[in-house]
């Protein structure tokens, strides 16, 4: 079986816009799941680029990415598709020709849990892909398997369709559509605290005063100071 959905739930513009506001690692100060791992890379690593978009899922097979061009005709311009490719390591689902399809649906990013091909090409097109290494073979428009729209895994994370992703060079966040609300007032936050500390760092306060890591120490049982 074969599922193609085609409805994407979408959060508000103005809550998108909270998030570009915001570092990704603020929530890496609050959060433990969510985070994609550090295989998938920013294929451009000299780029300063910093992406949030709407998600759209594909999940093909290892050779065959018909679903992936399937999946792009639901995208709205500043969306970012996510394809989960099973953990294939070989075959590259993306290249010049995906991005140039990208570029036209007005695509902000592509993050791909596998190797893409056309490096250069892409570079040149200035658009910005996230994937786990690089690939001269590449897969086929077979017309075999594929699922669109559908809760994925990708780099370690579960991804649904409208969650929003907040990907740079440093990595790749996934914000669940349901906590979205929440979780920017979390990031709101600490980001706060980090202009505090900023602050205190630029008055030459003690670190004591900045950083709490006396005040957690001073909780911890069993803790033996050797002199």
């Amino acid at each position: 079986m074969n599922i193609i959905n085609t409805k994407v739930r979408r959060l508000d513009e103005a809550l998108i816009e909270r998030f570009q506001k915001i570092s990704p690692s603020e929530l890496g100060h609050a959060l433990e799941f969510g985070f994609m791992n550090n295989e998938i890379k920013l294929l451009d690593r000299e780029s300063g680029i910093y992406v949030v978009g709407t998600a759209i899922t594909v999940r093909i097979p290892a050779t065959d990415s018909t679903m992936v061009y399937k999946a792009m005709t639901y995208s709205k311009p500043g969306d970012i598709l996510v394809i989960d490719m099973q953990g294939e390591k070989r075959h590259a689902c993306w290249g010049e020709m995906t991005t140039l399809t990208a570029k036209r649906f007005g695509l902000a990013a592509v993050i791909v849990d596998g190797p893409n091909t056309d490096s250069e090409e892409i570079r040149a097109n200035g658009f910005p892909v996230f994937s786990k290494g690089q690939s001269n073979l590449t897969t086929k428009i077979s017309g075999f398997k594929g699922d669109v729209n559908v809760p994925i895994c990708c780099g370690g994370a579960v991804v649904c369709p409208g969650d929003l992703i907040l990907a740079n060079k440093d990595g790749i966040v996934v914000i669940p559509f349901d906590f979205a609300d929440k979780l920017i007032e979390l990031a709101e936050t600490y980001e706060r605290y980090n202009e505090i500390d900023k602050e205190g760092f630029a008055k030459n306060l003690p670190l004591t005063e900045i950083m709490s890591f006396e005040k957690k120490i001073a909780k911890m049982e069993d803790v033996y100071y050797l002199e």
